[in-house]
C-alpha cells in the first residue's frame, strides 16, 4: 500500500444502484471506468470498475462480477 492508499470496504447501495466505497472518515459512489485495488486471497490487484448488464471489475484481463450482497476490502487513494 503506497502513503496515499487508505483500507476501506466495497459496498452495494441498493438506494442508488451502485457501488460505493466506505473508509472510515467517509464514503463515496463509484462510476463507471473509476480504479482501486481490491484484495483477492492475501493479496489486492489493481482493477476497474464498469457497468455492463450488471456491475463488474475488470481485474487484468479478466471479468469479475460484484455479488450485491458482498463486501469487499479495497485500497484506494
Amino acid at each position: 500500500m503506497t502513503r496515499t492508499q487508505k483500507p476501506g470496504i466495497l459496498v452495494y447501495c441498493p438506494a442508488k444502484e451502485r457501488w460505493q466505497i466506505q473508509k472510515i472518515d467517509h464514503s463515496y459512489d463509484l462510476h463507471c471506468g473509476d480504479c482501486f485495488e481490491i484484495k483477492v486471497g492475501y493479496e489486492y490487484i489493481p482493477c476497474r470498475i464498469e457497468l455492463g448488464c450488471e456491475w463488474l471489475l475488470y481485474l487484468r484481463e479478466t471479468r469479475f462480477y460484484l455479488h450485491p450482497k458482498q463486501k469487499y476490502e479495497v485500497k484506494v487513494d
